[in-house]
């Protein structure tokens, strides 16, 4: 019964906190996002590049604040009615996110592991060249070798 006549006033009283939850949290990020990011540049310019970073940084932050306060609307409902000792919807909306923060998180691990993995071999001085063959001497001319 409480599915039946209780759902659906839970579901817009989450919609109504999601909302607030929403607004109150892109407000303290822009409040302390700007501040961290000219930290992070120490005085100096950041270039093209920085400011890239910079913006898809927060763009992804606030996805993030939107999936999850959005998440309250089907959330609250389902837990409410577990304490009333129901069984929730339990639809599977609250892994979905979850599930492509790992994805994203995992891809972007892996392709900095990959990109650092050379990073620690040892390379030799372009002008060693690294061969087996005759070192010139001291004094002598290195293209004709006498």
């Amino acid at each position: 019964m409480f599915n039946v006549f209780m759902r659906q006033p839970m579901t817009v009283f989450g919609y109504a906190m999601s909302m607030g939850l929403f607004g109150v949290m892109t407000w303290f990020l822009s409040k302390t996002f700007i501040p961290a990011a000219q930290a992070a540049g120490d005085g100096h310019a950041v270039g093209i590049l920085g400011t890239i970073v910079m913006v898809v940084l927060a763009s992804y932050l606030n996805y993030q604040i939107a999936v999850r306060s959005f998440a309250l609307i089907t959330q609250l409902p389902d837990r409410i009615s577990r304490w009333w000792g129901a069984n929730g919807e339990g639809l599977g909306e609250d892994n979905d996110s979850a599930k492509s923060t790992t994805l994203i998180a995992g891809q972007i691990s892996h392709r900095v592991e990959n990109n650092l993995a050379g990073l620690g071999q040892r390379r030799t001085p372009r002008g060693d060249g690294g061969g087996e063959g005759p070192k010139a001497k001291p004094g002598q001319n290195e293209e004709i070798g006498g």
